[in-house]
């Protein structure tokens, strides 16, 4: 008989990225095996492939639960966001809420709301606005909640667009474990929707931010790696360089540049960028023979590209299976291993401050940051040059670890450079890879698994402190 009674463990996913970082990872493979836990998976996807992969005997698969948001939650998050940009000490965030209406006009009523009320202490007007907010979270029914109650709930992300479960768990004291699954999250997107019980963060830079910004006790972090970063580790499933270039019908005895598109949403300038990058390429000179692969990010659209299509040593690379959720994206293992050898196998990556940078500098590959907006000269807040002062990516450009290039002159010195000497800049990309990784060693998702056995299984009760 087992020393431990059976306990139920809530997944929370609500991403295309989600389902990747968690259940395409040893996050999951190492839960599955364990007997004495049954799982209960939230998706955004709940077809029937998915179904067939993922759920069994212990493993329940329920539709997203999508909450809603009342009038007076909204304004409280309003006034929340507004005063916690300007108590964080961050920089990004405070830039983004400064350009709304009204701005000034609603931290100063808070400050004087703090004096009247908080004895002038905004920390405890913050605290306050939170957990009003929290309270006045509806109260749907969930009727899973009290057939299978959770022991634990390990949700994906601090910022779901329609947060359901994760408040009602709070309003409930259900212990929620939180994996920050995105190195920008923290400085771009403001103060939690809910607060987890503990997180877990890829690495000392997350952890203190959490500290810094979020006033997490470092205690309730737990330092993992990045896990949809484990494959990169796992080399010998890697394609050859030799079939990878046959299967993707490119030129092994040219140059490989990828470019690694962002969302439409944020750099709307993109096919003009991409477009001087070709030309500037195709007159360069320095003796380069080359060929460009553009890898479009999954809520990117080829269309936008249109006039780019059928170039001569140009060819388009979309992540795998689409889905209908919030980042279009459904991945596939084979797609994950398609971007690996991607960055593995280039001789260059080229992108606008993207996370691709750090999963090149994985394979030691050189990475080239634009920061022009291909023939137009954009505000700054609308520019890709403000990506490059956010508190996230400011460590990349400061290290040294990579190129960056104000316009298609630099691009093209650079890209000589590089192409002429791989280890150029090597120093810097090892302080990268040091501080965003954490633990190089493809165990990140083993890791997670680890701890969160460890929480529901524990004697101990890990609390907010």
């Amino acid at each position: 008989m087992s020393r431990h009674p059976r306990r139920t463990l809530y997944i929370l996913l609500d991403s295309g990225t989600g389902i990747r970082n968690v259940l395409r990872t040893d996050i999951f493979a190492r839960l599955k095996q364990d007997p004495r836990l049954q799982i209960v998976i939230f998706s955004p996807v709940c077809d029937a492939e998915f179904r067939s992969e993922f759920s069994g005997e212990r493993i329940h698969i329920e539709p997203q639960i999508i909450g809603t948001t009342n009038p007076q939650q909204k304004i409280l998050r309003t006034f929340r966001r507004d005063l916690w940009a300007t108590l964080s000490g961050g920089t990004t965030y405070l830039n983004k809420r400064a350009r709304k209406p009204l701005f000034r006009f609603r931290v100063a009523l808070m400050r004087g709301v703090a004096k009247l009320f908080f004895s002038g202490e905004s920390q405890k007007l913050l605290q306050w606005l939170t957990q009003t907010e929290t309270d006045l979270a509806p109260n749907p029914t969930i009727p899973i909640l009290d057939q299978l109650p959770p022991d634990l709930i390990f949700c994906i992300t601090l910022y779901a667009s329609h947060p359901g479960l994760e408040l009602v768990a709070a309003k409930r004291g259900i212990p929620i474990l939180t994996l920050v699954h995105s190195w920008d999250n923290l400085t771009t997107k403001g103060p939690f929707l809910f607060e987890p019980d503990r997180f877990i963060v890829w690495n000392r830079v997350l952890q203190k931010e959490l500290q810094r910004l979020h006033t997490i006790a470092e205690d309730r972090v737990v330092i993992s790696g990045i896990p949809q970063t484990d494959i990169y580790w796992q080399r010998d499933q890697f394609r050859s360089r030799k079939k990878f270039f046959a299967d993707l019908g490119l030129d092994r005895k040219k140059s490989l540049i990828a470019y690694t598109t962002g969302p439409p949403g944020l750099v709307s300038m993109e096919p003009a960028v991409v477009e001087l990058v070709y030309q500037a390429l195709s007159q360069g000179g320095h003796g380069m023979s080359w060929q460009l692969l553009v890898r479009l990010h999954p809520k990117d659209n080829l269309a936008r590209f249109a006039a780019l299509q059928g170039k001569p040593g140009l060819i388009f690379q979309k992540p795998g299976r689409m889905g209908a959720i919030n980042d279009g994206w459904n991945p596939t293992p084979d797609d994950m291993f398609l971007l690996a050898e991607t960055l593995c196998y280039s001789d260059v990556v080229i992108n606008i401050a993207s996370t691709t940078t750090i999963d090149a500098v994985a394979f030691d590959t050189p990475v080239i940051n634009i920061a022009f907006d291909g023939k137009t000269n954009l505000p700054m807040a609308q520019s890709c040059r403000r990506f490059y002062q956010f508190d996230h990516y400011r460590p990349i450009v400061e290290s040294g670890g990579v190129a960056l290039v104000k316009d298609s002159q630099e691009l093209i010195t650079a890209l000589a450079a590089y192409l002429k000497k791989p280890h150029l800049d090597q120093k810097g990309r090892e302080k990268i890879r040091q501080e965003q990784y954490a633990m190089p060693d493809g165990k990140a998702g083993k890791r997670i698994a680890e701890h969160i056995l460890a929480q529901l299984f524990s004697s101990k009760k890990n609390t907010k402190k």
